[in-house]
């Protein structure tokens, strides 16, 4: 048996951070996923918060795990905007390649929605009969991938600019957790300083006495 392994792993069991962290584990160890969401992604995201942040108290823990969760917040947000270009591009496509086709035209509107997905997700459909190619239609209506992903963005702008204001109101919350952890620790430290050097004077002071 390795004793200077089991020494290590003894101290790092018994060090302040670890057992701060061990008394409120019921906290820490609570993922707020979503039911898609995958546990392991969070799991390695708290790892390397807690890694980075190393706290060493109870209220150092808790601000790591609220930074860990503004952390994934934030990257739902983003993948929320992602979802929401992405949702609205076939039916953007499908409007521009086909604005005149209305919702009683059930068999061009079938049509119309299964080319616009096409294009909209950049697949090339194969075409029967004397359609036109995917590429001929984007060409003759002077379409690009871009213009679909703008027609789908302004489509989409009161949900994007929601999802924006939540992106911004998680990083404001990030900067200030981390200015407060930082502040916190400085405090700390200088407590710290300001105990030694009392400590320091005041054995001057007695050896200079006896």
């Amino acid at each position: 048996m390795n004793t200077n392994a089991t020494t290590a792993s003894a101290q790092a069991a018994h060090s302040p951070g670890r057992l701060y962290a061990d008394s409120i584990a019921f906290l820490i160890e609570e993922r707020p996923l979503l039911w898609y969401e995958k546990p392991e992604d969070y799991d390695n995201l708290r790892g390397g918060v807690f890694g980075n942040l190393a706290p060493r108290d109870t209220l150092e823990c808790i601000f790591s795990k609220n930074l860990v969760d503004c952390f994934w917040e934030h990257r739902r947000m983003r993948r929320l905007l992602q979802t929401a270009i992405n949702f609205a591009m076939p039916d953007a496509a499908g409007k521009l390649l086909a604005p005149g086709v209305t919702s009683f035209d059930v068999d061009r509107r079938r049509k119309a929605a299964r080319q616009a997905e096409s294009v909209a997700y950049g697949v090339e459909e194969e075409i029967s009969g004397d359609d036109p190619s995917l590429q001929q239609q984007m060409e003759r209506a002077r379409l690009t991938h871009e213009t679909i992903h703008l027609k789908a963005y302004y489509s989409q702008i009161d949900c994007v600019a929601h999802i924006r204001h939540e992106c911004e109101r998680i990083e404001n919350r990030i900067h200030w957790l981390l200015k407060n952890f930082e502040t916190r620790r400085a405090t700390m430290a200088a407590m710290a300083r300001s105990l030694v050097e009392r400590e320091l004077a005041q054995t001057v002071e007695y050896r200079e006495a006896s």
